[in-house]
């Protein structure tokens, strides 16, 4: 399949913004029937060298060619001419369409003014469904679908516009392990069906379980492009992030002492309850469970973000209430959300004003932001969590996914917390920023906070925490040390088969 000439190929592409060299004289090819996984730790080029294959950026240098012809790509409707189609981590659908609506939308912009031939359109949006092994009324309104769902539409309504080429950032960064599973194999037929699959995505065991080709980048410069059985997971890791050291040996759990720092007492919200639970200083506590299991719930309950119906919330032995997110900051809860870029960060915003969000307080002054205290603040947590960015003015979007991360947990330090409520705090990082965010959750434990992670990923929480909470239809099931449970056992319980 190497050999194989390309239909989609940079050659030596550079491109820089202000002072920082995103992308270095990188080529890359990827062939007709292939899945080709791009690789890199946060920060590595991957993103810019997306954006210039899909036309939403030009290079300063190199250029792209489709069929070994080169073409001049302006925009992404230019890609989309030639024939590649992105789908994007953060989907563009329009919700409250339908999805036969959705994906004629594709098309919409090569038509002519006449009205849409709606059989035509349910037709077409069956046969697009179909080739991508989504089961779903295509009158049915996007809304109303599973994020898994969503995701098909979008590759569906992609493949409607006749591409060829077909770009997949980070496809499964929110699915759950069966809709995983699902993504990948309808990514294996698409494969099997000619399309050339660009597949971003730093989840490594599914990029090994069905790319054929790996590319390497770090830097900003390409390291490599292997073949799938001439390389490892760890050689790959090595080549993203750099030769691995030894994970740091998670904290020694703290035996609970007096009171719980956080204690929720027969507490009922939605379909939550009636439950009971309580978080003690200087230790990770990992909530478990499938999507709906409540688990999401329950960390929006302790931080203030969802109304209790009956129950109790107790703070160091004083029994509180909340209404809002902010009393719970006011108490010492701070509550960092699973979506950095919906629910997390204003990327347009500077890191400065990102990270003064939460300390408005102590840093206004009969109503005006004393601007030097807010930028020595971001400059103290920039230094402090290792945030790569030219200086306290960026804009957070222009971060990799990890830095990005990084400022929201500064964000929600910033506060000087009792209580910090992670949901999900590493999903969409790589596996670098992963580890260094582990080492940050043992490391403020250490220091006497109350942490607690929710994760979808069970190795990621049987590997950071000190005790589990295992939870399914709104209720607790299961709890106690880490160390007395397995994956395996993780997945019958929250599935309901222990």
């Amino acid at each position: 399949m190497g050999l194989a000439e390309p239909i989609l190929e940079a050659r030596s592409v550079s491109k820089h913004f202000g002072g920082v060299q995103a992308v270095s004289d990188v080529s890359f090819g990827a062939t007709r029937g292939e899945v080709h996984a791009l690789l890199g730790a946060n920060g590595a080029g991957k993103s810019t060298l997306v954006r210039i294959l899909s036309g939403a950026i030009r290079p300063d240098r190199g250029q792209v060619l489709v069929d070994g012809k080169p073409v001049d790509l302006h925009s992404p409707a230019d890609a989309m001419r030639v024939g590649i189609t992105t789908v994007h981590q953060e989907l563009s659908l329009l919700p409250d369409l339908t999805v036969a609506q959705n994906i004629a939308a594709a098309s919409l912009s090569r038509s002519s003014l006449r009205p849409i031939d709606r059989r035509r359109a349910l037709r077409d949006a069956r046969a697009s469904m179909e080739r991508v092994g989504l089961a779903a009324n295509p009158q049915q309104r996007v809304a109303e679908l599973s994020l898994a769902q969503q995701q098909l539409v979008e590759i569906a309504r992609a493949l409607h516009s006749g591409g060829e080429i077909l770009i997949l950032d980070e496809p499964n960064s929110a699915l759950t392990g069966p809709e995983t599973e699902r993504m990948l194999s309808t990514i294996r037929v698409l494969a099997d069906q000619g399309i050339a699959v660009v597949l971003v995505s730093h989840r490594l065991d599914e990029v090994f379980s069905v790319a054929d080709r790996i590319t390497v980048l770090r830097d900003g410069c390409k390291r490599g492009s292997w073949e799938r059985g001439a390389t490892t997971i760890r050689r790959t890791v090595e080549e993203m992030v750099g030769a691995l050291q030894e994970r740091t040996a998670p904290h020694a759990p703290r035996p609970p002492a007096g009171d719980p720092v956080l204690l929720l007492r027969d507490v009922v919200a939605g379909r939550l309850g009636p439950l009971s639970l309580e978080l003690y200083e200087g230790e990770i506590v990992g909530l478990v469970g499938l999507e709906g299991s409540g688990v999401e719930t329950t960390v929006r309950v302790a931080a203030g973000a969802i109304r209790l119906r009956r129950g109790a919330v107790s703070v160091c032995g004083k029994r509180v209430r909340f209404r809002s997110p902010g009393d719970a900051i006011d108490q010492g809860i701070v509550y960092l959300p699973p979506d950095r870029k919906t629910e997390g960060l204003w990327l347009d915003y500077s890191l400065e004003r990102n990270i003064a969000a939460s300390t408005l307080d102590r840093l206004t002054q009969l109503g005006v932001i004393r601007r030097g205290t807010a930028r020595q603040q971001a400059v103290g947590w920039i230094e402090r969590l290792g945030i790569r960015a030219p200086g306290p003015g960026t804009a957070a979007g222009s971060l990799s996914g990890g830095n990005q991360q990084r400022v929201l947990f500064a964000r929600c330090l910033a506060t000087d917390p009792k209580v910090l409520l992670a949901s999900e705090p590493t999903r969409g990082v790589d596996v670098g920023a992963k580890a260094s965010i582990h080492d940050l959750l043992r490391s403020l434990a250490q220091d006497g906070l109350a942490v607690c992670v929710a994760s979808s990923e069970f190795d990621e929480i049987l590997d950071i925490t000190d005790r589990l909470i295992c939870m399914r239809e709104g209720k607790i099931v299961a709890a106690g040390p880490s160390g007395t449970f397995t994956k395996d056992r993780l997945l019958e319980i929250v599935g309901g088969r222990g």
